[in-house]
């Protein structure tokens, strides 16, 4: 028997995904804000951070990056970030704000299974 994984292969549900994830992408942002919450500064950035141990000029991929706040991070140590999600709103979000030198530093894309690459409408 062939194990199947859901989603993958299912243009429907991908696309009710992407619905979903565009809806709630502005509130979502406005309740974590560009350099996130308490959890992301007393537990997810320093583990992150000692993890990565970025150096100047590596390049970093984002996966899932929502606005773009980890991308933004790792651009502030002089990382190349990335950022790739699925959701068009949250890359918006992310293109949208401008936290200057590091914004040239980051590469915002959007992957659909099957519908080709899109890039961010402020790239």
């Amino acid at each position: 028997m062939t194990e199947k994984i859901v989603g993958l292969d299912n243009p429907e549900l991908n696309h009710e995904t992407n619905d979903i994830w565009d809806r709630i992408a502005g509130p979502w942002d406005e309740d974590f804000g560009p350099d996130g919450n308490q959890h992301n500064a007393y537990i997810t950035d320093p583990v992150t951070d000692r993890l990565l141990d970025l150096k100047q000029g590596e390049t970093v991929l984002d996966i899932a990056c929502g606005a773009g706040r980890y991308a933004r991070r790792m651009a502030e140590y002089g990382a190349n970030g990335v950022g790739v999600d699925q959701s068009a709103e949250f890359l918006n979000l992310a293109g949208h704000r401008h936290f200057a030198p590091h914004d040239n530093k980051l590469g915002l894309s959007r992957r659909h299974p099957g519908y080709g690459t899109q890039r961010s409408k402020s790239s």
